[in-house]
Parts: structure tokens; sequence; C-alpha cells
């Protein structure tokens, strides 16, 4: 698997998932689950209807679903829940005159069990892969946080190769 940044990129629809890897066999794909897309309003767009800027694009959604992996001899399924809206767009009718139409549209929140989201290598050390691992599981929940872990996958990937941080040897040297 090679990294593909626009994958992860990608939102949800009703009826498509982003074909992201699968967690269990890595190589299968993962498909949304037909009927398991499940979304509701929140309690603050609904009330913001009746406001003089209100449109349909402010309509803040909430929503679960389940995704499950392409492979027969896997089916790995996968808990997502996120967040979502409205997104216009037009279609014009037999006339030519555009009419305007709706589709919801979500973006992850939380995914688990989380798939690599680029290539771990089968010999890397195991508390590397870990590190690694949880930061993937905080990627759409907390950037901050997902870089963070990466820090300690490098901070362990460096004492792994005995590597000296230059910090050390500067404070050696005084």
């Amino acid at each position: 698997m090679v990294f593909q940044r626009a994958l992860w990129d990608r939102f949800l629809t009703k009826n498509l998932a982003p074909a992201w890897p699968c967690p269990s066999c890595r190589k299968g794909s993962l498909q949304l689950r037909k009927d398991t897309l499940i979304f509701h309003e929140t309690a603050d767009s609904k009330r913001a209807h009746g406001e003089d800027w209100w449109d349909p694009e402010h309509i803040d959604l909430v929503f679960t679903c389940w995704l499950r992996c392409s492979l027969s001899s896997c089916q790995q399924d996968v808990a997502v829940s996120g967040v979502g809206g409205i997104e216009e767009y037009y279609v014009h009718d037999e006339n030519g005159e555009p009419d305007i139409n709706y589709d919801e549209y979500f973006y992850p929140v939380f995914v688990r069990p989380m798939p690599d989201i680029f290539n771990i290598p089968h010999k890397c050390p195991k508390e590397i892969a870990k590190q690694l691992r949880a930061a993937f599981a905080l990627f759409w929940q907390d950037q901050a946080a997902a870089a963070g872990r990466v820090r300690v996958a490098l901070e362990a990937l460096m004492d792994h190769l005995n590597v000296i941080a230059r910090s050390r040897v500067a404070r050696s040297k005084c």
C-alpha cells in the first residue's frame, strides 16, 4: 500500500465510503455496509432554522455507520462516527433550467479499528508500530495529538537505532 493523501481527505455519502485499507488483513478495502449509515441533525442546528441567515448549508449532522472489508475471507467490520452537513448542487432539467438539489456528506471523527494510513513494515519494532497506530487512531479526532504520537514513534526509532539526539550531545559537552 502506497500512501495516498487524497484517500484520507475524502468524505462519506449515503451510498459510498472511501476505499480505505482493511485494518485487519491489509489487503482488502473497506466498503459501506448497506443500510447502516444513520444520521441526525444536531439540536443547535435545528434551532437555527428560524434565523434570517439560515439556509440548508448551515445544517450540522452527526452520524454513525459500519464499513466491512471487501474480502470474503476477512469480513472485518469497522465502526465509524462523525459529523456532516448538506451540500448544494445544481442539476439542469430537460429545458436547461437549473434545479437546486442537496446531498448529505459525512466526515469521520472516530474509526475503530483504524486502518493504517501508510504501510508499517513487518520488521518494524513493536513499540514504533504501536505508537504509529496510536497516531493513526487520533488522525480525525485531534491532529496535534496524532503528531505528538508520531514524534514519540520517531524517538522510539532513534532509540532503536542508537541515535543520540543533538540536545543530548550538546548537554554532554557542557
